[in-house]
């Protein structure tokens, strides 16, 4: 699908000039070698149709990761939002707590601010008004639940607070609720945004061929939101873009999952997609495992006070919260497993031998109730597990597949696609995700590629952490602040007329 325009240019540069057609209907400038296929994004189409009533009017991007959510507005070098993708569900029946005493003191059941201007808490105690009714309809089951999103929300603990993720394991809409009480959060709290002033640009999973959840998506947003443009993006493909690429292999590992997709000239090769859960949330509960080992427990940061005496000593004193929901605790303990590893964990250039590195010297990291513990050949066996994960405790994976390391899920990728594909395939490996920051893991997975790579290849990575980080977000932001792509926006007068035939309409 690709329009050739070979011009000369000096043999010291020794590349040509193209024009290749994306899937999203504008072309973009490509820069061609031998061993890689770069681009550089430029318009070459002049908008007509509803782009020409968007034009001026600014897109918001949002994409609901497993971990957290990203949103902010086209054209931006990152997100503005990010807030965790889960909230918490506290019943309304309960009397202890801080949860008790914020539900009593809203006046409104619709989304309100708390404490803090990046959280938020919905209750549906009235449903003989609107909002509360709108609120209600979140809910999961007919109780009355009172829900508190945003990230300083969550960080305050409730009696019987459940936490609620908005994705499941499979990486679909697992609570369409959740989501709702999360998009509302993002518009009116955090980015103060109208939605029925400003088109979406909504990323997805690239493993995604279920149309059902698209159906599901449109109707909560066009009809609940009313907003007045929507397009649904690949994440694999616009990473693709956030790096100048149109075709690569995006290894994404990020706090939940692992994928690997193939994309192919602006197209997800959603089929060839190869996904696990070897990622961050396994290493985290792999280093909690290892620490009770050693009879270490990690105590959350809200069992913890600590008191400063006069003489300048700090006296810690545990606290016991009995109502505590087993869900929050496990969240929380989670969240200091995942900082002790991004602070003192490594991921070894070669196979790590943790007999032959038994005398490696440890590094100190502070807990929550201020012991310290030194962490020694954990710093770099956890990590390890990400390419021999019959070192992990857990070995359960997504479909009850064996667990594989992240150099085998590439190579199944790439041999599972067309043979004339993977040459090219080989020569774009690209990493991101959060998971993908810790530090050596470009270069432990082009240690482990060499064995098995048939020929050269090339493991590429941005160098900015951010760009890394939210590289599908990038891309979407990118995307959506070209004007040539604005006809491509499915309105709502189309989405009335039309309906559920519009889902296709997105690559």
């Amino acid at each position: 699908f690709c329009l050739s325009l070979s011009l000369s240019l000096s043999v010291s540069l020794g590349l040509s000039l193209g024009l290749c057609r994306t899937p999203y209907g504008r072309y973009l400038l490509l820069s061609r070698s031998s061993s890689e296929n770069t681009c550089v994004m430029s318009d070459s189409a002049s908008s007509s149709g509803l782009g020409a009533g968007l034009r001026g009017v600014g897109a918001v991007v949002v994409e609901v990761g497993s971990t957290w959510t990203k949103a902010g507005w086209g054209g931006d070098d990152s997100p503005s939002c990010l807030t965790p993708s889960l909230l918490t569900r506290v019943p309304s029946t309960s009397t202890s707590g801080v949860a008790a005493s914020s539900a009593t003191s809203l006046s409104s059941p619709v989304l309100s601010s708390s404490s803090s201007s990046s959280s938020a808490v919905s209750s549906s105690k009235s449903p003989s008004s609107s909002a509360a009714s709108s609120s209600s309809k979140a809910s999961s089951t007919s109780n009355s639940y009172t829900n508190y999103v945003g990230e300083d929300a969550l960080s305050l603990r409730r009696d019987e607070a459940e936490v609620v993720r908005v994705l499941r394991d499979e990486g679909d809409v697992g609570d369409w609720g959740a989501l709702e009480l999360l998009l509302e959060h993002i518009f009116t709290r955090r980015l103060a945004a109208d939605p029925r002033h400003h088109p979406l640009l909504f990323v997805e999973p690239s493993h995604l061929t279920d149309l059902s959840p698209r159906l599901h998506l449109f109707e909560l947003l066009f009809e609940t939101f009313q907003i007045p443009a929507l397009f649904l993006s690949n994440d694999a493909v616009l990473s693709c873009f956030s790096n100048s690429r149109t075709t690569a292999l995006i290894v994404d590992c990020g706090g939940e999952h692992c994928s690997v997709t193939p994309v192919y000239e602006g197209y997800a090769l959603k089929r060839r997609t190869v996904r696990s859960s070897l990622a961050g949330a396994k290493l985290a509960d792999e280093f909690t495992h290892r620490l009770s080992l050693r009879d270490i427990t990690i105590h959350p940061r809200y069992s913890i006070r600590r008191t400063h005496l006069p003489d300048g000593t700090i006296h810690v004193s545990s606290l016991h919260y009995p109502l505590t929901h087993p869900s929050y605790e496990r969240l929380m303990i989670h969240n200091v497993a995942a900082d002790a590893i991004a602070s003192v964990c490594h991921v070894s250039a070669t196979p790590f031998d943790e007999v032959a590195n038994a005398n490696i010297p440890t590094v100190p990291y502070e807990l929550p109730d201020g012991k310290t513990i030194e962490i020694g050949v954990d710093r770099f066996d956890v990590t390890e597990c990400l390419f021999r994960p019959e070192k992990l405790k857990d070995q359960s994976n997504l479909h009850g597949v064996p667990l594989v390391g992240v150099h085998k899920m590439v190579q199944e990728a790439i041999a599972g696609c067309d043979p004339n594909t993977r040459r090219d395939l080989w020569n774009n490996i690209i990493c991101v995700g959060g998971t993908s920051l810790l530090s050596g893991f470009t270069q432990r997975l082009q240690t482990e590629l060499t064995d098995i790579a048939p020929n050269k290849f090339k493991v590429l990575a941005p160098t900015n952490n951010s760009e890394r980080r939210f590289s599908s977000w990038i891309g979407g932001s990118i995307l959506a602040s070209l004007s040539s792509f604005h006809h491509l926006w499915i309105s709502k007068s189309e989405y009335a007329d039309h309906g559920k035939d519009l889902i296709r309409k997105c690559p």
